[in-house]
C-alpha cells in the first residue's frame, strides 16, 4: 500500500503541466462541475499555457477558479507572493473575462506544502476586497490525502497502485457504460425508482447489516441499483464507495 510520503515525492516531481491536468480530474471528481475550461494546458497535448485562470469551473451556481502553483525551492516571500498574484488575477476581469459576482470561489492548489497562517493570511487578502468570495486552499499534503481516495488517478498520474482492481464509482460507471461492454446493459442511464425496488429499502438492511446480497435475473438493474444504494449510504453517512471487480465495497 502507497504511503503519503510516497504520493507527496512523487507529486513534488511532477511536471507543471502534468500537475495541471491531473488536479483538473481530482478537483472534479470533488466539485463535480457542469462545465471545465482548462485554459492552463495546451488542447491535446502536455503543456502549459499563460492565461487565468488556469481552470474554470462552471457550476449551477457560478464559477470556480483555479489556479496551479508548482514552486519548489524558492524563498518564502516569492512563494506567497506568488500565491497572491495568482488570487489578484483571478479578480482581474481583463484577465479572466469573468464578471465577479459571477466567482463563487477561488481554488489554489501547489504541489508544496503551503503553512496556516500562510493560508490564513491568503483567505484575509481575498476578504478584505471580495467577502462574497470563498478561498480554498489545497497543498500537497491535501493533495495527497485527497488522491489516496481515487485509486484511478493515483495510478494513472503518479504509477502508485494502492489497491489492485479497485476503483472509485464514476470510473466503474464510465468504463462499464463505454461501447466495449455494450453487450451489457448500460448503467449510465437515468435511473427511475420503482415500488418495488425502493432505495430506502435497500440503504435500511445496509444500515441494519455488514452485507447486502442483490440478486435476479441478467438485465433487471442489480447493479445499478447496487450504486443507487452505495451512493446514498455515502451520503448519508459520509463512507467512501470504492468496486471491487463488480462488487460494490462501501
Amino acid at each position: 500500500m502507497a504511503i503519503l510520503s510516497d504520493i507527496k515525492s512523487a507529486l513534488e516531481r511532477m511536471d507543471a503541466a502534468l500537475f495541471q491536468q491531473m488536479g483538473d480530474e481530482l478537483l472534479t471528481t470533488i466539485y463535480k462541475p457542469i462545465n471545465i475550461e482548462s485554459r492552463g494546458t495546451k488542447e491535446g497535448q502536455v503543456k502549459t499555457l499563460k492565461g487565468s485562470p488556469d481552470t474554470v469551473f462552471t457550476m449551477s451556481d457560478g464559477k470556480i477558479l483555479i489556479e496551479y502553483t508548482t514552486q519548489s525551492n524558492r524563498p518564502k516571500d516569492q512563494f506567497v507572493a506568488k500565491l497572491k498574484s495568482d488570487i489578484d488575477s483571478c479578480i482581474n476581469i481583463k484577465k479572466t473575462r469573468i464578471p465577479i459576482d459571477e466567482i463563487k470561489e477561488i481554488v489554489l492548489v501547489s504541489n508544496q506544502r503551503i503553512a496556516i497562517d500562510i493560508q490564513d493570511n491568503l483567505r484575509t487578502y481575498l476578504l478584505e476586497q471580495y467577502p462574497d468570495i470563498k478561498l480554498t486552499i489545497f497543498s500537497i499534503d491535501d493533495i495527497a490525502t485527497k488522491l489516496r481516495q481515487v485509486p484511478r488517478i493515483l495510478q494513472e498520474y503518479l504509477g502508485i497502485v494502492t489497491f489492485p482492481n479497485l476503483v472509485e464509482i464514476d470510473s466503474f460507471i464510465k468504463r462499464f457504460s463505454s461501447t466495449k461492454f455494450s453487450y451489457l446493459t448500460p448503467i449510465n442511464n437515468p435511473y427511475f425508482e420503482i415500488d418495488a425496488q425502493p432505495i430506502s429499502k435497500g440503504l435500511e438492511l445496509l444500515k441494519a447489516n455488514d452485507f447486502l446480497i442483490i440478486s435476479g435475473e441478467p438485465g433487471m438493474g442489480k447493479t445499478r441499483y447496487a450504486i443507487e444504494i452505495a451512493k446514498a449510504f455515502s451520503d448519508m453517512t459520509g463512507a467512501e464507495v470504492l468496486l471491487l471487480r463488480k462488487r460494490i465495497v462501501i
